[in-house]
């Protein structure tokens, strides 16, 4: 006999099962539940169950560590399309690591062929986008290597990009910033204000980005 809570989760994925398979994209977590019409909610672990059903319902900023090591700099991102604040607001990042990380867990739905342009779906309200320098190397960039593919689940701390710091410093200093951009593009979802670390050193997959 199940549980009040029990009984309130089984109903949830009830529910879920009858989403359309184009969920599965934007969920992936829900692939397995839809391609599998004999699934026992008998005999799932519950934290399971739970885990899975937070992805889809959570709507807060998760925490941000340093996709890079360097320091962090007071100016405007260097790509002219983040100084109108259309990919949100952020930090900039003066990078001195060889290689760029996740800064959170998310969903990788754009990346740029020259890797200077990630966007990370962070969960149903947030986004993320990663923009080095100019942002308009398109296809090539002598300093980048993608190590990643887009429409991926990815972990907090997996590899994105690899960078060649003796070319990066060949080239302009503002070629040489990271902005690290969050915006929530569905404007009827309400988020909660945070505030970013304004200034100094910070070492990939351990410094946080969020001081609030």
């Amino acid at each position: 006999m199940y549980d009040i809570h029990t009984l309130n989760i089984i109903h949830i994925f009830h529910e879920l099962k009858t989403l359309q398979p184009r969920s599965a994209q934007t969920y992936p977590q829900l692939m397995w539940i839809q391609l599998h019409a004999s699934f026992s909610f008998a005999t799932i672990l519950t934290e399971l169950v739970s885990s899975m059903v937070s992805v889809v319902a959570t709507s807060q900023l998760p925490s941000l560590y340093a996709p890079v090591t360097g320091r962090v700099i007071d100016v405007p991102p260097t790509a002219g399309v983040c100084q109108q604040g259309l990919l949100g607001q952020g930090i900039v990042i003066e990078m001195t690591g060889s290689t760029l990380y996740a800064p959170a867990d998310g969903v990788l739905t754009h990346i740029s062929g020259s890797g200077d342009y990630l966007s990370l779906r962070l969960n149903n309200t947030y986004s993320l986008q990663l923009v080095t320098g100019s942002g308009d190397a398109f296809g090539a960039h002598l300093a980048l290597t993608v190590l990643c593919r887009r429409q991926v689940q990815i972990q907090c701390g997996d590899p994105l990009v690899k960078i060649n710091q003796s070319l990066l410093r060949s080239l302009n200093s503002m070629q040489q910033r990271l902005a690290v951009l969050v915006c929530a593009p569905d404007s009827t979802k309400t988020t909660e204000p945070f505030d970013w670390l304004t200034s100094g050193l910070v070492t990939a997959k351990d410094s946080p980005l969020i001081t609030t």
